[in-house]
């Protein structure tokens, strides 16, 4: 992993040294390996490395590439592209390779996460990409003739010519917790390359496309068995694929659901890594303690396992600068993770797994039984039924969810939720009228309803899920800049190419099943997690967790910021409604607490943005 920037001026025909390291040095909590930085004709190129990473410069062809991520088909490149050091070429030596034998659509020969910048003086043409799903963040904007791309949104908005101002959709999409576009940062004139997207400028002229977009061949076994045996492989594969340049152990970040620590088991069975798994434990809040799935791991697994107290390290971090470039409001819990990637450099590793993403691949979609009812299956009705019944539960509402709801239009199935008396999500008193009008943040309330069509609804659902409205990105992002400045890299491997093609190929039954979660994954894992784990029903949540560390742990500090907010002046909010809604949470009184806590964050990024 590593950090990018760029400066090219297609009118000019040189950039200022000074400037470039100064922009580049705004994000040298990327760079505990150093930063290289290279001019050619036009264009100031900067990595900054996390370990021993280097850019490439083939100043024969005058190519310069910038690399941050990882190739994980190298065997098949190095067959097909014969580089010239062989098995030994780096990813980067590999990317130019590709570049140079298929151009542009090299993008579609790669497997891995990254994010790359290559300039071609030759050609005058600036080519950038991220990986299908986004892991690896950058940012762009253009001004006249000039581009200036970078890791962190917040180096591009420090260039001169680059205009100041905050996105107020994407504020707003934020707060509503619905989902920001991919494509757009949080500032006005900084985009970022959104998933499976590449954008190319030649002589000025600026492009962007999207280069990845699944649409496999549906895939059809046998046996049922058969679909959850090559889940694993899959999955296996993602897994060991992200071990590679672990050190002395690859860390696993475990709670105890089904997600982290199937990672965490399948990583025990990657080739020549150690495993340690780091997970959060909670003295005061037991409804939040996982320690018994944590013990089940060590116990069966033989597991190494250390406890990270949350209560203790949490902290709202407020007062204290970061370091960490300011690109978005999202928070996290950033201390707690410190504390992880703290005890992994002290020990020598630099890989940390996580099961971020499991959720979003491995939800499916409830629909399918009313494309079943369609094809003339009338057993899914049957199946519903038996289902409400088993639950002591009327069918009436499941039966409207997956037979009526997908037909009606969006205005239609609005009116009969109202008439039905189903509680609307308002807008909270302290959001400002005129932010709410500029935004339209009402509309984005209401949620995402996407057209359906009769013949696919659920593999239109899933698709929707984990390509349109996806927010996976948004965590993997900031894991990306948090992790940094410890010389640790996040990776994820439920968000793998392969396994998003695999379940939108294979028929949605195996995904669903009404009442069991995560169907495909728990048959997966017969046999090799502990079945207290695998057959575990209940998610914890961590809502208790928030309404201590808001109450107590800070209390002063919150009541502190709302004083003057900045966001009350910006007109985003009302400073004295936003008062008063802390202090009803505070007394006890119900509030909507995720837009609360958004809120806050939101407050606390402009202090630190201070644009």
């Amino acid at each position: 992993m590593s950090g990018l920037f760029g400066i090219v001026d297609f009118a000019a025909p040189r950039i200022e040294p000074e400037e470039l390291r100064r922009l580049a040095e705004l994000a040298s909590y990327r760079a505990p390996g150093g930063i290289t930085c290279h001019f050619l004709e036009g264009a100031g190129l900067a990595h900054l490395a996390l370990h021993e990473e280097r850019p490439l410069l083939d100043s024969e062809r005058k190519i310069c590439v910038l690399f941050d991520g990882r190739l994980d088909n190298r065997p098949e490149l190095i067959a097909r592209l014969s580089p010239a050091r062989g098995a030994e070429a780096s990813d980067t030596e590999l990317l130019l390779a590709a570049y140079l034998e298929w151009g542009e659509v090299c993008t579609d020969r790669l497997l891995g996460d990254f994010a790359f910048a290559i300039w071609d003086a030759g050609r005058r043409r600036l080519f950038c990409a991220v990986d299908p799903l986004g892991i690896k963040p950058l940012h762009y904007a253009q001004v006249g003739s000039l581009i200036c791309f970078a890791s962190d949104a917040v180096q591009v908005l420090q260039h001169p010519a680059v205009p100041d101002g905050y996105n107020e959709v994407e504020i707003a999409a934020y707060l509503a917790d619905c989902g920001e576009d991919p494509e757009r940062s949080f500032f006005a004139a900084v985009h970022k390359l959104g998933p499976g997207r590449r954008v190319v400028a030649e002589n000025g002229v600026l492009r962007a496309e999207r280069y990845w977009s699944p649409a496999p061949k549906e895939i059809r076994y046998p046996r049922d068995e058969d679909y959850a045996d090559r889940f694993r492989e899959i999955l296996q594969q993602a897994v060991t694929d992200r071990t590679r340049g672990a050190g002395s152990f690859v860390g696993v970040a475990m709670s105890g659901g089904l997600d982290s620590t199937s990672v965490a088991a399948l990583a025990q069975r990657a080739p020549g890594v150690g495993v340690r798994a780091y997970t959060f434990v909670f003295d005061q809040l037991p409804e939040c303690d996982e320690r018994a799935y944590s013990r089940a791991m060590t116990e069966e697994l033989r597991l190494e396992v250390e406890p990270v107290e949350a209560e203790r390290f949490w902290s709202l971090e407020s007062r204290n600068p970061l370091p960490l470039s300011a690109d978005t409001p999202f928070m996290g819990w950033r201390t707690c993770y410190q504390e992880i990637f703290r005890r992994m450099t002290a020990q020598g590793s630099r890989i940390m797994l996580m099961g971020h993403g499991g959720d979003d691949l491995l939800s499916g979609s409830s629909l399918i039984f009313g494309e079943r009812l369609w094809r003339g299956d009338w057993t899914a009705l049957q199946e519903i039924v038996r289902y409400a019944r088993s639950r002591r539960r009327p069918a009436l509402r499941p039966l409207y969810q997956q037979f009526i709801d997908p037909c009606l239009p969006a205005r239609a199935d609005r009116f009969l939720r109202s008439a039905l008396g189903r509680r609307k999500r308002k807008l909270p008193a302290w959001i400002h009228p005129s932010f709410a009008h500029r935004t339209d943040l009402t509309k984005l309330l209401k949620g995402f309803r996407p057209r359906k069509t009769q013949a696919a609804w659920a593999r239109q659902e899933i698709y929707d899920n984990l390509i349109e409205k996806s927010w996976y990105w948004r965590l993997a992002n900031w894991h990306d800049r948090n992790a940094a400045s410890f010389g640790i890299e996040v990776r994820y491997p439920f968000l793998d190419r392969r396994l998003f093609e695999y379940i939108i190929a294979i028929p949605e039954e195996q995904v669903f099943q009404l009442g069991r979660h995560k169907n495909i994954l728990r048959r997966s894992m017969t046999g090799i997690l502990p079945e207290s784990v695998r057959e575990r029903k209940k998610k914890t949540r961590f809502v208790p967790f928030l309404e201590l560390a808001l109450r107590e742990k800070a209390r002063e500090e919150i009541l502190e910021l709302l004083r003057a907010p900045i966001s009350g002046g910006l007109e985003i909010f009302d400073g004295k409604g936003f008062r008063t809604a802390f202090t009803s949470f505070l007394s006890g009184k119900p509030v909507e607490l995720g837009m609360l806590w958004y809120s806050i964050a939101v407050e606390i990024w402009l202090r630190r943005c201070e644009l």
